[in-house]
């Protein structure tokens, strides 16, 4: 048995010798044949990491010293075809150093570069056990100016024009910008200002008033942004209701709330069931009518909108 486990274990060691000499050639693959492989050859790869294998200057100088000569300055010139690289030299003390491609990166943004580099260091040292996940690269400079400098939004707005005014100014002003981004989908100024209007014109066809409550019922989308935009146009009020909730609660809701008028989708009426009047804004021929602003006398202090809360507020 003795025996038999001995020729066993030599088998075992010999397959594995066979399969680090086969791997062997796989240790080394230079980076321009990688690169050569790639659908954008030069473009795969922009920055590198390189530890350095050869003697520093310092040392230079140390042994030329020791057989008789001195070299009082000497000037050392790399080029590299990346844009970033990160050298670490073998020294006493580790160094590393940043060089750049001047025509990406200013001076500025390779010293944040640094400092966060150091810090990432410093918190590895400190706690060894740490995961890279919980690892903050921030600088305490870089923590004032995110949770502080930069969360200073106060601003001045005219306190006498309500938000679909303010709204159709920008719209005038910024009419190609984006507005509203979701799902892949997107909106600019325009479009969306003549899509509330169109809306808002069927809602006063409807008999929207003034601070009447319109139900909106939809989930997160555009169509949703559509349908607030459309309503306050109108003078109304929106009162968003979650589609997911129980039939019972919405009608509850609706109910109490006097809503006669709900702007929803087609699935979302027909899965509730509605006892009151259902528009849907997202069939493809909705927006057929006149687009230009309302001309309609709406106060900037009357009711925007209602929420009902779950009732833990």
């Amino acid at each position: 048995v003795k025996q038999e486990v001995n020729h066993t274990f030599i088998d075992v060691v010999k397959q594995m010798q066979k399969d680090s000499l086969e791997s062997a050639r796989y240790d080394y693959y230079p980076l321009a044949d990688i690169q050569s492989l790639s659908e954008v050859n030069q473009e795969l790869v922009h920055h590198i990491i390189i530890f350095q294998n050869y003697y520093s200057d310092d040392q230079v100088y140390d042994v030329v010293e020791d057989v008789g000569f001195k070299i009082s300055e000497s000037n050392v010139y790399e080029q590299t075809n990346y844009d970033f690289d990160v050298m670490v030299l073998p020294k006493d003390v580790l160094e590393i150093t940043f060089s750049y491609n001047k025509e990406l990166y200013d001076k500025t943004s390779v010293i944040k570069f640094k400092n966060q580099f150091t810090k990432i260091l410093q918190t590895i040292i400190e706690t060894v056990e740490v995961e890279v996940a919980d690892i903050n690269i921030l600088t305490e400079l870089d923590s004032q100016k995110l949770l502080q400098e930069f969360n200073q939004t106060n601003a001045d707005y005219p306190k006498d024009k309500s938000l679909h005014t303010l709204f159709e100014e920008q719209a005038e002003k910024n009419p190609h910008h984006i507005a509203v981004v979701c799902a892949g989908q997107k909106l600019t100024y325009q479009e969306l200002n003549k899509k509330a209007n169109q809306l808002a014109r069927v809602l006063r066809q409807q008999g929207v008033q003034n601070e009447a409550i319109v139900g909106l019922i939809m989930d997160r989308s555009i169509d949703m942004i559509i349908g607030i935009m459309g309503i306050l146009k109108a003078g109304g009020a929106y009162l968003p209701i979650d589609p997911t909730h129980p039939t019972d609660r919405i009608q509850t809701i609706l109910s109490d709330a006097k809503v006669s008028l709900v702007v929803t989708s087609s699935g979302q009426a027909r899965s509730l069931s509605l006892a009151v009047q259902a528009i849907d804004i997202t069939v493809e021929d909705f927006y057929q009518g006149l687009s230009t602003n309302l001309d309609l006398a709406i106060d900037c202090h009357q009711l925007a909108y209602v929420i009902y809360t779950s009732g833990s507020t």
